[in-house]
């Protein structure tokens, strides 16, 4: 803050100072501006705790004891806002000295939360995350994961800042413990939780830089993306790589099954589907999803069909795949989709448009109607892209060569959007 006091005209004998240069000596020692952190109102404050109290009341963490957070202790940075758990997270062997979870939430989106478990080698109580991974002070070990709002993990991740190019930099190793529970709802009540059991351990590393130092960081979960055997080298395999090559909305979607957000495995292979089909998506299967493509010598093979085409078939099919793993998110029970509770978990969860065609058309019918009806323009766009190597505007509709394309497998005389377009 400015200091606003007028500094008097000084005499020191036969020599004046100026009141011009008393003002700048006051300016520069004692003037100062305080930046101010982040500042959050009761009212507000109120508002997230009962939204946060409501999402994790009945969670436990993986030993079994209530998710309490502790709101004394919240701290508010600039992009978001993190409370430290009472009773921490552990989904991975501490080795380190200082161990905590903090639930981590959007200061933009209430929706937007997840926890982060860390340990370090020194005391972070005090740190918000964000400075924590950027201020990589010399001698920091810290290693955290992260874990969505389903209590899933998503990433394990770790820096050690040495600036001895001569130090020993040795693999950094984690033991990741999957944990698994069954959970019993009547209608859209939680009524009862097993405790966590674990499942298995897998120990997962990542190597630190060279010379100054540096971080490593490696997903929990390995080979997401799957080529069968059937399916390396094929014309199939060649477009799938300039699907990805080329188009930023095909990479965003294979993203979905990458190992920092994937429920599932995503297995791409071959096999002769007769002489009518060109894919076809089987349902999660211990956490697998396959999409098969049509190899057998009819003109619905991939090596007799245009490239663009096979293009349109592994997209549509990488789309049905997505819906399977939105499914397999809100009701699974070991990598399979428990249909006797995914209608319930629908109209709780967060997927509205799903819920209105799962509703209307059924299990086995509603993907082909919410394609039909909403996709066309995502599979045109990626086409397009695919085919011309130049990114589609979101301002602008693909050509109506790819929009045309975008409706063969969808074309049926049961889709109701086909019988709308052609009437």
């Amino acid at each position: 803050m400015k200091n606003n006091l007028r500094p008097p005209k000084c005499n020191y004998g036969n020599k004046s100072i100026s009141w011009f240069f008393v003002l700048i000596l006051n300016l520069i020692f004692f003037s100062c501006t305080q930046e101010q952190d982040p500042v959050i109102s009761q009212d507000e404050l109120q508002t997230i705790r009962n939204f946060i109290d409501l999402e994790v009341a009945g969670k436990t963490t993986f030993d079994n004891l209530p998710i309490e957070l502790d709101w004394k202790k919240a701290k508010l940075g600039d992009d978001f806002m993190e409370i430290p758990l009472i009773n921490p997270i552990r989904s991975f062997e501490t080795v380190l000295d200082y161990f905590q979870t903090r639930l981590v939430i959007s200061n933009s989106d209430l929706n937007a939360y997840k926890f982060i478990s860390l340990e370090s080698n020194f005391d972070h109580s005090h740190d918000l995350f964000t400075t924590l991974i950027s201020e990589r002070k010399e001698g920091n070990w810290v290693r955290w994961m992260q874990i969505d709002n389903n209590l899933r993990s998503l990433e394990v991740s770790s820096y050690r800042t040495i600036t001895d190019p001569k130090a020993n930099m040795p693999l950094d190793c984690v033991t990741v413990t999957y944990m698994e529970r069954t959970c019993f709802y009547e209608g859209f009540s939680l009524i009862s939780c097993t405790d966590w059991e674990t499942v298995s351990q897998y120990e997962v590393c990542g190597s630190e830089g060279e010379g100054g130092g540096g971080g490593g960081s490696t997903n929990y979960k390995e080979d997401v993306i799957i080529k069968d055997s059937s399916f390396v080298g094929t014309k199939a395999d060649c477009i799938f790589e300039k699907l990805l090559d080329t188009s930023e909305g095909f990479q965003k979607m294979i993203q979905e099954f990458d190992g920092s957000f994937s429920v599932a495995n995503l297995i791409f292979a071959m096999d002769n589907l007769g002489s009518t089909r060109r894919g076809e998506t089987s349902p999660p299967e211990n956490f697998n999803i396959t999409n098969t493509i049509n190899n057998n010598s009819t003109n619905s093979g991939a090596s007799y069909r245009p490239n663009l085409l096979t293009a349109k078939t592994i997209i549509h099919e990488v789309i049905h795949a997505e819906m399977f793993r939105k499914l397999l998110s809100l009701a699974s029970t070991n990598g399979n989709i428990i249909t006797s509770i995914l209608s319930s978990m629908l109209e709780n969860g967060d997927y509205p448009g799903m819920l209105d065609y799962y509703t209307r058309y059924g299990l086995n019918g509603f993907q082909h109607q919410q394609m039909a009806a909403h996709y066309r323009e995502t599979i045109a766009r990626m086409l397009q892209e695919f085919q011309t190597g130049l990114v589609v505007p979101s301002s602008q509709m693909p050509s109506s060569l790819y929009m045309d394309l975008a409706w063969e497998g969808l074309n049926h005389s049961t889709n109701t959007a086909w019988q709308t377009a052609i009437s």
